[in-house]
């Protein structure tokens, strides 16, 4: 399961390019035959402009803006994984013990990311302090955020193919 979208605050760019979340479902189906399934809510637009992006695959199973939270929780408690950045629904993935794949460049996972369960995030957060902000992890006050679009640009593919992996493999 993958949730692309979080709430929307200003200047609160957590959010992963989209068309990586389509080459990842691409790379679940071809290599470990893993269908997937987008959930979360978000305004018409940001649905619109994600969707054209996972138009006509047969490996997506598209529930976006489709379900209650309860729906949802029914759909995290089954699925193999989870894939997102910090946003409800991976906090519930976590709270049901689904291994989380929590993608983090401008907050603190240590602060906000899945409680007691990073195994598996890919975290960026110090790098993008130290290039956006010039500061370090002992310099930064406790829940700093990066307050940079293109901050989570600094989560390439390869890492989260690299916490698949990972989390297959256990």
């Amino acid at each position: 399961a993958i949730n692309p979208f979080t709430s929307n605050r200003v200047n609160n760019y957590r959010e992963w390019n989209y068309v990586n979340y389509s080459a990842i479902a691409d790379y679940l189906k071809n290599e470990y035959s893993i269908d997937t399934v987008f959930l979360g809510k978000t305004s018409a637009n940001k649905k619109l402009q994600f969707e054209n992006n996972i138009k006509n695959k047969a490996n997506i199973i598209n529930m976006i803006n489709k379900t209650t939270l309860g729906q949802m929780l029914s759909i995290l408690n089954i699925c193999k994984f989870y894939i997102g950045p910090d946003s409800g629904s991976l906090h519930m993935a976590n709270m049901l013990k689904v291994p989380v794949i929590g993608l983090y460049a401008t907050s603190n996972p240590k602060r906000t990311g899945p409680y007691g369960n990073l195994d598996y995030t890919v975290d960026k957060y110090e790098e993008a302090l130290n290039k956006f902000s010039n500061k370090s992890i002992l310099n930064a006050k406790w829940g700093e955020r990066v307050r940079e679009k293109s901050a989570m640009e600094l989560i390439t593919l390869d890492n989260v193919k690299s916490m698949i992996k990972k989390v297959i493999s256990k």
